[in-house]
C-alpha cells in the first residue's frame, strides 16, 4: 500500500473516530436519567376525623430519555404521617435515587370532621314545671373533635314560671369544623294551684313513685329512666351514701325533693326531740344547698307507724308527728310497698309487688328505695304497665294525699 493511501486511509479513521467522540460526548449530555415514582391510589384523598387512614404506598424505577431499559424496585423514602385526631390537611412524600438523580412525588390527605356535636338537655325534651317553682336549665354539649362545647351552647327562647303554658328552648352550638348541632325542648308550666291543693284532683288512677334512702350510686340511673319516660318521682333523701349532686340533679328535673335525715341512724336521730331535729335541719341545709330552695315534705325512717323508735324514746312519734304540721311540714308514708327494703329482692319481685299493689286504689303511694339497683331496673316495666293501664304519675306536693299510718309510739 502506498505511503499516500496509508495517509487517506488514517484520515477517514480519525475524522470516524472524532465523529463517535462527538456522537458519544453528544448523547452522554442530551440523555437524562430519571426516577418515575407511580402512587397507589389517588394522589388526594379525605378521610374522617378518628377513622383509621393507611397508607396505600407508591412504587419507583429508573430509566433515561434516550434508552429504553429501566431499573425497577428502586428503595423508597416515605417522610410525613397523617394524624386523625386532628383536622387538617397533611403530606405524604415518596422519594427514590437512579444514578445520583433524585426523584419526588407527594400526596395530599386531609383529616376532616363532618360529625355535628351532640346536645343533651337533662331532664329530657318534653318536661312540666308547677306554677311559680324555680326551675334552672340544664344542658351539656359534647363534639368528637372539640370535646365539651357545653359553654358555646346558645340558647333562643325562655321559660317564665308565673305564666301558666308552653315554651319552646332552641339549642344550638358549632364546632370548630363548622358542623352545627341542634336540640329542642318543650317545657310546660302547669296552670297555679292553691298552696294545699291536692295535684291528684280529679284524677281517677294516679301513682306517686317515691324513693328512700338514697341518693346512691343508681340514683343517676333512675333519673335518666324517668326522664326518658318522661315521668315524675319523690326522692326523700339521706347524706348517708354522698352523691347529693344528685339532689340537685333532680330538682331540676321536676321530681319533688323531701327530708328523709341526714343520717337515718335510728338509734341517734330517734334518742331524743333535739337529737332527731338537729339531724333534720342539717338534712335540710343539705337541700337548700343543692336547689336553692326550702323543702316542706318529709318521711320518717320507717314511716310513722315505726315501733324501733320505742326502744330509744318512748313516744317520740306521737310528738314528733304532731310538731311536723306546727313547723309547716306535710309527712308522709305510703299505702303501696316494693318490698325492696331488705335489698334482697329482684326487679320481677319488685314489679309484681307494685303492680298489685296499686291495683284498686285511686292514689298510690308506693315505697321505693333508689339504693337498690334491682329496684331502679323494675322502673322502666313499672312505668310502662302503669301507663298502659290509664295511671298518671305524679310527684308529692304538700297538699297530695299522705298515706298515714297509725302511730304506734
Amino acid at each position: 500500500m502506498s505511503k499516500k493511501s496509508k495517509i487517506w486511509i488514517a484520515s477517514i479513521l480519525a475524522v470516524i473516530f472524532v465523529a463517535a467522540s462527538i456522537g458519544a460526548i453528544t448523547m452522554y449530555l442530551v440523555n437524562k436519567w430519571e426516577v418515575v415514582i407511580t402512587m397507589k391510589g389517588d394522589s388526594t384523598s379525605t378521610v374522617e376525623y378518628g377513622e383509621q387512614w393507611k397508607d396505600p404506598g407508591a412504587t419507583a424505577y429508573g430509566t433515561s430519555t434516550l434508552f429504553t431499559f429501566t431499573h425497577d424496585d428502586l428503595k423508597l423514602h416515605t417522610t410525613g404521617k397523617v394524624d386523625t385526631s386532628k383536622v387538617g390537611t397533611y403530606e405524604i412524600t415518596y422519594a427514590a435515587k437512579y444514578r445520583g438523580v433524585e426523584g419526588k412525588k407527594t400526596r395530599k390527605v386531609t383529616v376532616r370532621d363532618s360529625q355535628p356535636p351532640a346536645i343533651t338537655v337533662d331532664g329530657g325534651e318534653q318536661i312540666t314545671l308547677p306554677y311559680g317553682l324555680p326551675w334552672q336549665d340544664s344542658y351539656s354539649a359534647t363534639d368528637n373533635a372539640d370535646g365539651d362545647l357545653t359553654a358555646k351552647v346558645q340558647v333562643d327562647g325562655q321559660v317564665n314560671v308565673n305564666a301558666a303554658g308552653s315554651y319552646t328552648l332552641r339549642y344550638q352550638v358549632s364546632d370548630s369544623s363548622g358542623n352545627q348541632g341542634t336540640a329542642t325542648r318543650q317545657v310546660t308550666v302547669m296552670q297555679p294551684v292553691a298552696p294545699n291543693a291536692d295535684p291528684a284532683a280529679g284524677l281517677d288512677k294516679v301513682i306517686y313513685l317515691t324513693f328512700d334512702d338514697g341518693p346512691g350510686p343508681a340514683t343517676a340511673h333512675l333519673l335518666d329512666i324517668l326522664a326518658a319516660k318522661g315521668v315524675k318521682a319523690t326522692f326523700f333523701v339521706t347524706n348517708t351514701m354522698g352523691h347529693t349532686d344528685m339532689i340537685g340533679r333532680a330538682y331540676r328535673e321536676g321530681h319533688s325533693i323531701g327530708i328523709h335525715t341526714y343520717t337515718h341512724k335510728y338509734s341517734q336521730i330517734y334518742a331524743s326531740e333535739d337529737a332527731y331535729w338537729t339531724d333534720f335541719d342539717r338534712m335540710a341545709q343539705v337541700i337548700r344547698s343543692q336547689t336553692g330552695q326550702d323543702t316542706k315534705i318529709m318521711r320518717f325512717p320507717g314511716g310513722s307507724s315505726n315501733t324501733v323508735s320505742r326502744n330509744y324514746s318512748p313516744g317520740i312519734m306521737s310528738r314528733l308527728t304532731k310538731l311536723m304540721a306546727v313547723k309547716g311540714y306535710t309527712y308522709f308514708d305510703w299505702n303501696v310497698d316494693s318490698g325492696d327494703a331488705s335489698g334482697h329482692t329482684n326487679s320481677a319481685s319488685v314489679f309484681q309487688k307494685i303492680t298489685a299493689g296499686v291495683q284498686g286504689k285511686s292514689v298510690s303511694v308506693v315505697l321505693c328505695h333508689d339504693i337498690h339497683p334491682t329496684t331502679v331496673d323494675a322502673m322502666p316495666q313499672v312505668i310502662d304497665w302503669g301507663k298502659q293501664n290509664g295511671y298518671t304519675f305524679l310527684p308529692l306536693a304538700p297538699g297530695s294525699y299522705p298515706a298515714h299510718h297509725r302511730v304506734a309510739n
